[in-house]
């Protein structure tokens, strides 16, 4: 399903320049100049390097005890497991990519072709699977050429009810056109029913190319970005204030004074007002922030001391479907080369996943259906909990309608205050590389003033 076009290589070559520490723009007049970050993810560490390298005197805020936002490598075990962004999604001159050579990053493609897909017993064929695929995605191409001029919204669930009505379809395209679904929904972060027909296929660009998981630690980014950087843990930003002489920002027990701040929190955080702006936002951002809807997406990662499992990158099992947890199970072993596997949920799914602490026997129960092998007693289990986490209250933005222009205003400058992360990018919301560019736009306009 292509939701986004293909990054113009011009741009590539650019940000490829920018990762570069030897810039040219270095002026007497930025030594004085302070800027506050608030939030150490990509967006903001992105922000701090690049401004840093200019002169500018930097600090972050971080309301968590580590950096990293929704970026979280744990380090664990023998491998690293990032339990929050981990794919950089399409390789094909994804900006992403000078990063993680410069700072020694290592990724791996995931193949979602090589899926072993199971209807109880029996495995279906690449060619009964394709076929069907076929049929689903000329629905969505129907949807795709209906909805691209017209004025009534419509979620993907009821759109893609009405064309079944029309179809006639067999029982193994049935249980496969879920499993599709699934796939959108895990993408999205959120269930068909809430997501705009419209906004899916006509907002975003997308950067061609397969998926690759970074499995070296996207920690180490991270690092290579804060260098040299000042960061303030355990300061959860309050309120920031803006006078004619600079910005004040208040966490629960210091205020910071700066030139300039960038805001780099998740949505969420500023729809529920967690930080008092003085002035106030403007109406129109205001607005356009409350209106941009937020995905969950949780992992339930587990380590054995054996392998049971096959060489596929990934596993489904079509029989119950309707009522699983999960949309898929992934195979980590190659990415930590130890015998690790991963379930992937998204939207309310995700939200029951991380709300239940004693989720191991359904993991295990799921396992035994799929494998048909007893299951070795766990050696460890990593679980995901970004849907209550007060710092987050969720995993990352997904589109509606009006998408474009909601992320247009909410990336609008106010005053002193600058606005960053994957919710800023006009093009590339809800990803990792959007966030990585929305810090260098950012950092731009604060170096153009």
């Amino acid at each position: 399903m292509n939701r986004k076009l293909f990054l113009k290589s011009s741009l590539f070559y650019l940000l490829n320049l920018s990762c570069s520490t030897n810039l040219s723009r270095l002026s007497k007049n930025n030594f004085n100049k302070k800027v506050i970050i608030v939030g150490a993810g990509i967006s903001g560490c992105t922000a701090a390097y690049h401004l840093k390298n200019e002169g500018y005197i930097v600090q972050i805020l971080e309301a968590r005890n580590r950096i990293g936002g929704r970026i979280f490598t744990n380090r664990e075990r023998s491998y690293p497991i990032d339990l929050g962004a981990s794919w950089m999604h399409g390789n094909k001159q994804n900006p992403l990519e000078p990063l993680l050579k410069q700072f020694g990053a290592k990724s791996k493609e995931t193949d979602y072709e090589n899926v072993l897909i199971l209807n109880g017993d029996s495995e279906l064929t690449p060619e009964v699977i394709f076929n069907s695929y076929q049929k689903f995605q000329a629905l969505l191409d129907k949807i795709k050429a209906e909805t691209e001029n017209s004025i009534k919204d419509q979620n993907l669930r009821d759109h893609l009810d009405l064309y079944y009505k029309k179809e006639i379809l067999d029982d193994f395209d049935k249980r496969l056109f879920l499993y599709f679904e699934r796939g959108i929904e895990n993408e999205m972060g959120a269930e068909l029913s809430k997501l705009s027909s419209y906004g899916i296929f006509h907002t975003g660009e997308k950067i061609e190319g397969a998926d690759e998981l970074i499995f070296s630690g996207l920690d180490m980014i991270l690092i290579g970005l804060l260098k040299d950087i000042n960061i303030n843990l355990n300061q959860k930003v309050i309120a920031v204030r803006q006078s004619i002489d600079g910005v004040n920002i208040e966490t629960q027990n210091n205020v910071y004074s700066a030139d300039f701040v960038i805001i780099t929190v998740p949505v969420p955080i500023l729809q529920k007002n967690h930080i008092i702006f003085d002035p106030p936002l403007p109406l129109e951002k205001s607005n356009s922030i409350s209106k941009i809807p937020f995905g969950f997406y949780s992992k339930y990662i587990i380590e054995f001391p054996e392998k049971f499992w096959t060489e596929e990158d990934a596993y489904v099992q079509l029989k119950g479907m309707k009522n699983q947890w999960y949309e898929l199970l992934i195979n980590l072993e190659p990415y930590t080369n130890k015998p690790v596997l991963g379930f992937l949920s998204s939207g309310e799914r995700a939200k029951s996943v991380e709300s239940d602490k004693n989720f191991l026997p359904k993991a295990i129960s799921e396992l035994k259906k799929i494998f048909d092998v007893n299951i070795p007693t766990p050696l460890k289990t990593f679980q995901t909990d970004w849907s209550i986490d007060p710092y987050s209250l969720g995993a990352f933005t997904y589109p509606n309608r009006d998408m474009d222009s909601l992320v247009k205003e909410y990336s609008k400058p106010f005053g002193k205050v600058f606005f960053a992360g994957e919710g800023t990018h006009e093009k590339y919301f809800s990803y990792l590389h959007g966030a990585y560019l929305s810090g260098i736009r950012e950092a731009e306009r604060i170096l153009n003033l």
